[in-house]
């Protein structure tokens, strides 16, 4: 019986990679996307991918999910049948020094996702709204804002996306 395959977007991030070990142990074929960004350190997403995510067998793709043509090509490539989507740009100051950034990641990209799930029939889709906030001396809390699952080839209006 052939894998579930499923993309993880922002696979080479803390939440990512966690989230690519555990589709793995239980039993997904994952293709990770990600831009590699210098948001946060480079070698540590590489890292990452090459010490964290040692022994478990994936394919990686480095790419701008802004980038729908590119995008498009990963989707006819592989046939996924579902796809973990969390990819975003980070930082709330950085967001106000290059809201182009922000828009092209945040915006264009999960557009880009959710019309190419839409297109190649995934049967699921997953985007995940992640907010960070900074306390005290640099303790991050984590708080999951958002996880709707989408059903790509859903006629009804009834599935909604907020993006704050």
């Amino acid at each position: 019986m052939e894998k579930l395959k499923i993309l993880v977007t922002g696979g080479a991030g803390f939440i990512g990679s966690h989230a690519v070990k555990k589709l793995i142990d239980d039993g997904y074929a994952v293709v990770i996307a990600d831009n590699l960004n210098n948001y946060y350190s480079q070698k540590l997403k590489r890292d990452r991918l090459k010490i964290f995510l040692k022994g478990y067998k994936f394919d990686f793709v480095k790419i701008d999910i802004g980038n729908y043509k590119n995008l498009k090509k990963i989707f006819l490539k592989y046939k996924f049948n579902s796809v973990l989507h969390l990819a975003a740009q980070a930082g709330v100051r950085y967001s106000l020094q290059n809201p182009f950034a922000y828009e092209k990641s945040n915006i264009l990209g999960t557009l880009n996702i959710l019309e190419l799930a839409k297109e190649f029939n995934v049967s699921e889709a997953t985007v995940v709204e992640l907010r960070s906030h900074h306390k005290g001396w640099g303790e991050v809390a984590i708080s999951l804002a958002l996880a709707e699952h989408l059903s790509a080839t859903s006629k009804t209006s009834d599935n909604e996306l907020t993006m704050e």
